[in-house]
């Protein structure tokens, strides 16, 4: 029994040196449950943790080829273990009716940060007496609590690496800072991002048009287009933008669930290049805005050694795909400035003045730039528009309230004072019979004050009796006429929750059942809009805020009713010409491009065989004749005044 005892001793204290290691977890419990069975004398050993479904299982035990022993009954004792926090030994009788034994099972718990995250499971021989040793339990108790420091160390260590690798994230992040420029960005990503992402090579392709170009690959400085293993990259990040969504390839774990192409295609890149694992992730990554952004850039991982945590792996190329996006975005867009090229050339102007293809290249550009400065072309304003009736009015809910009844659908023709809505206030439902009540109350009340002074008598008591009724009469005839001014401001009210068309025309509002049966509305709120189809029509267009300035300029130079070509987008083989007749004064905002100005161009409505609200036009205002350069490149022109000089 001494002997026993010691074991058990050492036991504890090997296993309380080997929590304190870097040890596996799996390695840790492997011990854990050997000790039990070697050191502890149990013949059977097995550890419990949460399952997905909020119960307990089995996730190791020894001998390996122990049957499953959950039941009802062991889990409610599972269950009352980990309320009690205490070791609980039940006796169990083993074995069939010719071998039947008693044996005893001990469960510990482990707590960890004030909750039972898992049991430690032994099955001891009973002794003569049918009970256990007076060690067994104390060091159960002892094994569980080693367990649980090992968890808090593990947990620990998993903090502090978590923290080291976030620290090595916002170092990666600092270089990116340092390197705006495409070129210094692109090296960062494939070099630095290689080594923090912990792969062994990274690819960044863009799409340009319908071709693809290979902008950086690690460790290569000439990149060969027309290699097997670059033509083979291309193609799966056509794949990648054409659905915008990730591919990801694990040689380990092949994915046959997603689509038979991608995962084609990915076998056979991974077959010419030896790769293990493969992630090709689109730009802008994980979008969020209500309209999404075409993708245009893939970065793409490889790993040429088998991944054995693949998410983990997954998850650091996304997060470098994250930490990436801005700046690579914004310094791809800035690359597609015009003539940019040649400004990150001019750095190196003074070795190019001695060389005679430099003056040729300069009175080349000289030509250039007279041509875009002397040769006039049309300049033209652009913006989105629209179809419209020029008549058309909004109806307004006249009081907060409920639509009780809508008389008319999308398409209807309406006539001016025709009933459209009907409103159900249900505070004025109420106000009216308190008013009419009272009305009444006042009138019985007037009747019996007249009666009184038609009864009275001539002694002194009698008149001032008669001038007190009198007083009284005249408060109830001002109450009554209060009262008859309160319901015919009522009734008027009511009257008005009939909301009545304003004009002569056609309902345009689109699914009119859906939009306000039975909605409550507030008082103001638009309902319908009524349109004359059979009027004169208009274009609504809106200018950019930045394109406003060429109108207001042309406006005051040729004419205030500036001709605008326009075509419909239901009918693109004709054009139209219009003119002008309003431009808005002040600006708004709209979703398509920002801060725009409203301007309304009148349309000779006979033209137009078949018009249809809210019809898509394409607009162009004349703004006169401008040099050509100016015409072509106004908005660069604008951005330098506005951003550089200004």
């Amino acid at each position: 029994m001494a002997a026993t005892r010691q074991q058990m001793e050492q036991c504890v204290d090997e296993l309380a040196e080997l929590a304190k290691s870097d040890i596996d977890a799996g390695k840790f419990f492997s011990e854990v449950l050997g000790g039990l069975r070697q050191n502890g004398g149990a013949e059977q050993a097995r550890l419990w943790r949460p399952s997905s479904d909020g119960s307990w299982e089995v996730v190791g035990q020894l001998p390996a080829d122990l049957p499953n022993p959950v039941d009802t009954e062991h889990i409610s004792w599972l269950t009352e273990v980990a309320k009690t926090r205490q070791v609980s030994t039940h006796k169990i009788t083993l074995g069939d009716n010719g071998s039947r034994r008693l044996a005893a099972r001990t469960i510990g718990p482990i707590v960890h940060a004030g909750q039972t995250v898992g049991f430690l499971d032994a099955l001891h021989p009973t002794g003569p007496n049918g009970g256990l040793t007076s060690d067994v339990v104390p060091f159960l108790r002892a094994i569980c609590e080693i367990t649980a420091d090992y968890l808090s160390l593990s947990e620990l260590r998993q903090l502090r690496q978590a923290q080291s690798q976030w620290q090595r994230w916002d170092l990666f992040s600092q270089s990116l800072a340092q390197s705006p420029d495409l070129p210094g960005l692109k090296a960062t990503i494939v070099n630095d991002g290689r080594l923090i992402a912990e792969c062994d090579r990274i690819t960044l392709l863009r799409r340009n048009n319908v071709s693809f170009e290979t902008l950086a690959v690690t460790g290569v400085d000439q990149i060969e287009s027309r290699s097997n293993s670059v033509r083979s990259m291309e193609t799966l990040a056509k794949l990648a933008l054409r659905g915008n969504q990730s591919l990801w390839f694990n040689a380990l774990k092949p994915d046959d669930s997603g689509d038979a192409q991608h995962t084609l295609e990915l076998s056979k890149h991974a077959g010419l290049t030896g790769a293990k694992a493969i992630g090709l992730i689109p730009l802008p990554f994980g979008q969020t805005t209500a309209v999404p952004q075409v993708s245009r850039v893939v970065i793409a991982v490889e790993q040429f050694e088998e991944v054995s945590d693949f998410p983990a792996w997954k998850h650091r190329a996304e997060v470098l795909a994250r930490r990436s996006e801005p700046l690579l975005l914004a310094a791809i867009e800035r690359d597609g400035i015009p003539f940019i090229s040649t400004m990150r050339r001019l750095r190196g102007l003074p070795g190019w003045l001695r060389r005679p293809s430099f003056r040729l290249a300069l009175l080349a550009a000289s030509a250039a730039a007279g041509i875009l400065t002397f040769v006039p072309a049309e300049f033209t304003v652009s913006g989105p528009a629209e179809l419209v009736p020029d008549h058309r009015r909004e109806v307004f809910a006249s009081s907060s309230g409920i639509v009780e009844e809508l008389l008319v659908q999308h398409g209807d023709d309406v006539t001016e004072g025709q009933p459209l809505v009907v409103l159900h206030d249900p505070q004025l439902a109420l106000e009216l019979p308190r008013i009419v009540g009272e009305l009444d109350v006042v009138r019985e009340r007037l009747k019996g004050v007249l009666s009184a002074r038609l009864t009275g008598g001539s002694t002194p008591d009698a008149t001032n009796r008669a001038r007190l009724l009198a007083s009284e009469e005249e408060e109830l005839k001002e109450r009554q006429q209060s009262l008859n001014r309160q319901r015919t401001l009522i009734e008027r009210q009511q009257a008005a929750l009939t909301l009545r068309s304003p004009i002569p025309g056609k309902v345009l509002t689109w699914d009119v059942s859906t939009l306000l049966s039975a909605r409550p509305v507030e008082r103001g709120q638009a309902l319908l809009t009524i349109g004359d189809t059979h009027g004169p029509w208009v274009i609504e267009m809106r200018i950019a805020d930045k394109d406003f300035g060429h109108v207001r300029d042309a406006q005051k130079r040729l004419k205030p009713n500036l001709d605008v070509d326009f075509l419909l987008a239901s009918d693109p083989s004709r054009s139209y010409r219009g003119t002008i007749r309003h431009v808005a004064e002040t600006t708004s905002v709209d979703d398509q491009i920002g801060i725009s100005v409203m301007v309304t161009v009148d349309v000779d409505s006979s033209q137009l065989s078949n018009p249809h609200a809210g019809t898509t036009a394409i607009t162009r205002i004349h703004c006169g004749r401008q040099p050509i350069g100016y015409v072509w490149l106004h908005d660069l022109i604008d951005a330098i005044r506005s951003r550089l000089l200004f």
